[in-house]
């Protein structure tokens, strides 16, 4: 009998122990699955002191550091937070809303075998109102239904950028071999002017500052609209800058080679109205099969990324390229001249919000992820980039292009008219011969267009449709993405 209990004991002692474990093992599970009630960006509050500049010499590499695990999502994360998004895949323009996917346009110049990346920017913007849509054909107008079929405004141009009051529209227009202009239109295109010159390579995204009042595009690019403005910006300010959305400060970014490895080093800068100083400095790695200078020169990677203020200006999301980096993926820089790696996933667009980012993966598909966890929460699908559409606000606008551009042609009989003579002035005013300006559409007439067609890296259809149209009345513009002596 004593054997026994001598035996038996132990055996008990063994399994309370065992249970005991189990109990604190699953409380601290449950634990671990419920996160903390955190705010959208658990970022610090922002400051208005610029950092003083840092020793650049010798910046370290960012290490590879893994998104945030899945399990530190909270539960309400479903679904995204805005129903309606703009994608680009391929060659179509879709709009997505809710579980509805609606082709709205066909893009002439971005399709598979020009595989551009977040981090250099696809050319689509919205305008404030929600109703327009900025691409390299054109800028659409969309009706208040997403069946309504779009009409396009055709301009030459790229990188259009409304400012925030919606009033003006800017862009930048290939002139000559290697130079841009900085134009500034109306909404839809009409009445261009030329503000700022500045050479191709430095030119970027135009900047609009938080009141309307100035725009910047690179060194040296920058035009102010209103004598109320009492923003100047740097000569050196660098390409595809950004607000604060508080207005406080310029943020831009500088890459160069770094070192005989073929890395990138990137510094971004601030600018708080009356001093420059140096935020961050990094290196970013290239794959070991970017070794040849020219992949270098082709690669994304190489460009200056966009730039994503957080809405209470504490920070800014910059995506680095898949092409050419091993570290790539969206990078939080916050003002305290902290970097961290918050997803391996380019950011497309920010959320107005700030919880939600849309970005494309290294395998080229489209996702949203929580800002704040690094989860990805819903998945689109392979395209090149998206954009959130805002709150569509008033009615649905005239498309005054569109509406003014339909196509002429030489036929029989002989199309004549106000168009006509229209086409046939601005190839006048272009030292083209097309003979007498009388409005009718006669073989002098196309010939004239069947040169400047040419000329200007247009298909030479010898029809005026939307896209010379665009030419003819941005004189010494060329058409987005080409470069001719005569543009």
């Amino acid at each position: 009998m004593r054997q026994f209990e001598r035996s038996f004991k132990p055996h008990i002692t063994l399994r309370i122990v065992s249970i005991l474990a189990i109990i604190v093992l699953c409380t601290a599970c449950s634990a671990s699955d419920t996160p903390s009630d955190q705010a959208v960006n658990p970022l610090p509050a922002t400051t208005s002191i610029v950092p003083q500049p840092k020793d650049a010499s010798s910046p370290s590499a960012i290490a590879m550091t893994p998104a945030a695990p899945e399990t530190a999502a909270p539960s309400d994360t479903a679904a995204v937070t805005t129903d309606i998004a703009l994608f680009l895949n391929q060659e179509t323009i879709s709009l997505v809303q809710g579980t509805q996917r609606i082709q709205i346009a066909q893009s002439r110049y971005l399709s598979a075998a020009n595989p551009l990346h977040c981090s250099s920017g696809v050319e689509l913007t919205w305008s404030p109102d929600g109703h327009r849509l900025a691409t390299w054909d054109g800028v659409l107008t969309l009706g208040s239904a997403p069946s309504e079929t779009a009409q396009l405004a055709p301009i030459a141009g790229s990188h259009f950028q409304w400012s925030p009051n919606g009033q003006r529209l800017a862009y930048i227009a290939g002139v000559g071999e290697d130079s841009d202009l900085l134009m500034v239109s109306e909404v839809d295109g009409l009445n261009a002017q030329e503000r700022a010159s500045g050479h191709w390579s430095q030119t970027g995204w135009p900047a609009w500052s938080p009141d309307s009042g100035l725009v910047t595009a690179g060194p040296g690019m920058y035009t102010q609209l209103t004598a109320t403005t009492p923003y100047t910006v740097p000569q050196d300010v660098g390409r595809n800058a950004a607000w604060s959305p508080n207005g406080d400060l310029l943020a831009w970014t500088l890459t160069d080679a770094a070192g005989d490895e073929g890395n990138m080093r990137l510094s971004v800068y601030l600018w708080d109205g009356a001093q420059q100083s140096e935020l961050v400095v990094q290196e970013f790695l290239r794959q070991p099969d970017f070794s040849d200078n020219e992949q270098w020169w082709r690669a994304p990677a190489w460009s200056d990324p966009r730039l994503f203020w957080l809405p209470d200006s504490s920070g800014i999301l910059i995506p680095i390229s898949h092409t050419g980096l091993r570290n790539s993926g969206t990078y939080l820089v916050r003002l305290d001249s902290s970097i961290e790696r918050i997803a391996t996933d380019e950011i497309c667009d920010l959320s107005p919000d700030g919880r939600q980012m849309l970005a494309r993966t290294a395998q080229g598909k489209i996702v949203a992820i929580r800002v704040a966890y690094g989860v990805t929460i819903a998945d689109f699908g392979p395209a090149l980039t998206a954009k959130w559409r805002p709150t569509v606000r008033g009615p649905t606008p005239p498309a005054p292009l569109a509406a003014a551009s339909p196509t002429i042609f030489l036929a029989n009989p002989r199309m004549e008219g106000a168009l006509v003579r229209e086409a046939q002035q601005r190839l006048a005013d272009l030292r083209y011969d097309v003979g007498d300006i009388d409005g009718i559409f006669g073989p002098q007439t196309e010939a004239a267009i069947r040169v400047f067609q040419r000329k200007s890296g247009l298909e030479v259809d010898v029809i005026v449709g939307p896209q010379t149209w665009a030419a003819l009345r941005n004189p010494g513009a060329c058409p987005a993405g080409e470069i001719d002596e005569l543009c």
